[in-house]
């Protein structure tokens, strides 16, 4: 059993939708996804994303697929009840994404790889300079909250299980 949880990308999610609309149809409901995700519950965001995937169904079926497929991915800070806090850092891979092109630039020179430890300390050397490159996660006092829902969501699964 993993004790992972998943928040995916709500950027790419909603990209991801858009692009088997119409033109004319991605305006309207790229601001309706994103006041979805803007609710403070999660019912409330989750009710929201099945009404769109109801309208989506009528319209285009493939988009309607993919607000289905991993939605509840989507919802984990709002199931955490950390959305408000951690919203901006962590609803996106992209600071994720950034780090890996940085740790990309920064090994692009290296046309050897002698064994694993060579790689492992080259990796450590650019996160060691991506460092100082890197902003704060907005709200970063705060993740001890995170780090307590985590475990206790973790813990609730566990219990669950058995």
């Amino acid at each position: 059993m993993s004790k992972a949880l998943i928040q995916r990308c709500r950027y790419h999610k909603r990209d991801n939708i858009l692009s088997y609309l119409n033109e004319s149809d991605q305006d309207y409901y790229k601001k309706k996804i994103d006041i979805a995700y803007s609710q403070e519950k999660y019912s409330e965001a989750k009710s929201k994303l099945l009404e769109i995937k109801s309208e989506l169904k009528e319209k285009n079926m493939s988009a309607a697929n993919s607000l289905e497929e991993g939605l509840e991915e989507t919802l984990t800070l709002h199931r955490l009840e950390l959305n408000l806090i951690f919203d901006r850092t962590f609803s996106t891979t992209n600071p994720i994404e950034n780090i890996n092109r940085l740790i990309k630039d920064y090994t692009r020179n290296v046309s050897y790889w002698k064994n694993s430890q060579m790689r492992y300390r080259w990796i450590a050397s650019a996160l060691l300079e991506c460092e100082r490159n890197m902003r704060r996660v907005n709200n970063y006092r705060k993740l001890d909250q995170l780090q307590e829902k985590v475990s206790n969501m973790v813990q609730k699964k566990e219990e669950e299980n058995q």
